[in-house]
């Protein structure tokens, strides 16, 4: 794995938005795990998929829900493992005579109220439970309530959805659309003849002797400036497809639907020419994971008008299907209310995402941590490989531990810290610091 540049087309920079606790939930061996972004603290979901009856796709809402596709129905686990709630998608008890096939790219919106997916449809056919009918042969995005499974109506002609910070829009693809954009906005439900067109290939790279390239599974960063997507190595008719081999994580910045994107200089390809899988964002908009065929690997952003500072690592071999959130590895939804940490329930990290550098400096990072028993908690903020503030703290039983990480020397605004937090016994969480 390496970054490469792509063609060079000059951008501004933009500053990745402020982060919270984070983890990817992905697939390995038919099961959905979880785990940091640097692959530590991997915890294992699922324990009845396999090969013949995997899970798939799983995606998470902002308060650490999963929901993932098993056959043509939905599953919601908790950050345990514990199973929530099920559901059917559109296809579920349908005849077999139905020529239609799914659901593929199931998303779950940040809100976790809501999740979209695609059909692949060949032969028309009509879904009696709402009226619709699908044509042949072609795609169909499809919405439904992830509280109750009720349908929330379909968007014909797009594929691989992909929800916006929001969830109320979404960007939907057709990769092979010539003449009209290959990149759509479109609001839940919303008629394909509504949607927003955004761009095509040819309004972001000039064409080659091969012409335009298929785009497609892409999403955008949280603070809606920059967008990641899958971009072919040749056109559709030499065999190109956003999804196949040779592929590439292309970059762009964003300064609204109103115009295209701006391609980076820098994006992301596979050493051996492999297929690279769709990209997920850190919540800061500093980080992108994508599986590749050897596991999960997760690629740094450095200067976006240059590849300095660009990088990649395997972290988690054998993952699949990764999707990055802001929940924290085996954390829960956040608390009601009024209820004390119980023995034996998650550990909690909280903290602020920003700091000035005054306040790091004089008062220090505060960290609180809800420890299920007894713990020991080593908190560190370290800028790149330098370790700049250390905090250490006990609890005798369960409750919460209070720490302040103040900076040992001056960082410069706009530095990104990196925030661990060791909690023994138990396991390790990571999330960014930015300073003010």
């Amino acid at each position: 794995m390496k970054h490469l540049p792509i063609l060079c087309l000059l951008l501004l920079g933009v500053l990745a938005a402020p982060a919270a606790a984070d983890s990817l939930v992905y697939t390995k061996d038919g099961n959905v795990w979880t785990a940091g972004a640097d692959g530590s603290s991997q915890a294992q979901l699922t324990r009845d998929g396999s090969p013949q009856t995997p899970y798939g796709t799983p995606s998470q809402a902002d308060d650490g829900t999963v929901l993932a596709v098993r056959g043509s129905r939905f599953v919601k686990l908790d950050r345990s493992g514990r199973q929530t709630g099920t559901f059917g998608s559109v296809l579920t008890d349908k005849p077999d005579v139905i020529n239609a096939y799914g659901p593929w790219d199931a998303k779950l919106s940040p809100d976790g109220s809501k999740v979209a997916y695609w059909l692949g449809i060949i032969g028309g056919w009509t879904d009696y439970s709402d009226g619709t009918y699908y044509v042949d042969p072609q795609s169909a995005v499809v919405y439904q309530s992830a509280a109750d499974g009720r349908q929330l109506g379909s968007t014909m002609f797009y594929e691989q959805p992909s929800w916006t910070a929001d969830s109320q829009h979404l960007l939907l693809f057709d990769e092979l659309n010539g003449g009209v954009p290959q990149v759509v906005r479109a609001g839940v439900g919303a008629n394909h003849n509504d949607a927003q067109g955004w761009f095509h290939d040819l309004d972001t790279f000039a064409p080659g002797p091969e012409g335009w390239h298929p785009i497609g599974a892409g999403e955008l960063s949280r603070d809606g400036g920059k967008l990641a997507l899958l971009r072919a190595p040749t056109n559709a008719g030499n065999g190109g497809s956003a999804r196949g081999k040779g592929n590439r994580v292309t970059l762009y910045t964003v300064g609204g639907f109103d115009r295209a994107p701006q391609a980076m200089v820098c994006g992301f390809t596979e050493d051996h020419g492999g297929e690279l899988g769709p990209p997920t964002w850190s919540p800061d908009g500093g980080q992108l994971a994508w599986a590749a065929p050897d596991g999960i690997h997760v690629g740094t952003l450095g200067n976006p008008a240059s590849c300095d500072g660009w990088s990649e690592k395997l972290v988690i071999p054998g993952g699949n299907e990764p999707d990055w959130g802001p929940a924290a590895p085996g954390s829960g939804p956040p608390a009601s209310g009024g209820e004390g940490p119980k023995a034996g329930g998650a550990i909690a990290v909280k903290s602020r995402a920003r700091i000035s550098r005054a306040a790091l400096r004089r008062r220090g990072l505060v960290v609180r941590v809800t420890c299920p028993a007894a713990c020991r908690v080593d908190a560190k903020l370290r800028l790149r490989k330098r370790v700049v503030g250390r905090a250490k703290a006990k609890r005798a039983s369960a409750g919460e531990v209070k720490l302040r990480v103040r900076a040992r020397r001056p960082v410069r605004r706009g530095a990104k810290l990196r925030l661990t937090v060791k909690v023994r016994p138990g396991r390790t969480i990571t999330r960014a610091v930015r300073v003010r």
